[in-house]
């Protein structure tokens, strides 16, 4: 006999049934994002993927393949906008 290993609990919540841990399962700007949440309780893991939905809404995707220098560029030219004490070592 085979048994469910994972059941659906929630809309993008599922839980593993050997070990009763919720999982995050979200589709975000065309990609899938999987996430262990580390609670057996329902009510948390609720609150834990609200959360990880927020913050996957509050990330750029398009800086996804942007190189180290170009992000210290980003960040150099961010820095004239400064004032004068701000600019300090």
């Amino acid at each position: 006999m085979l048994l469910n290993t994972w059941t659906k609990s929630a809309t993008c919540l599922y839980r593993y049934n050997p070990t009763g841990q919720y999982f995050a399962r979200v589709r975000f700007g065309g990609k899938l994002y999987r996430r262990a949440l580390g609670t057996n309780d329902y009510q948390l893991a609720r609150r834990k993927l609200s959360d990880f939905k927020n913050a996957l809404g509050r990330t750029d995707a398009r800086a996804g393949d942007t190189s180290f220098g170009a992000v210290l560029d980003t960040h150099g030219s961010t820095l004239g906008k400064l004032g004068a004490r701000s600019q300090k070592d």
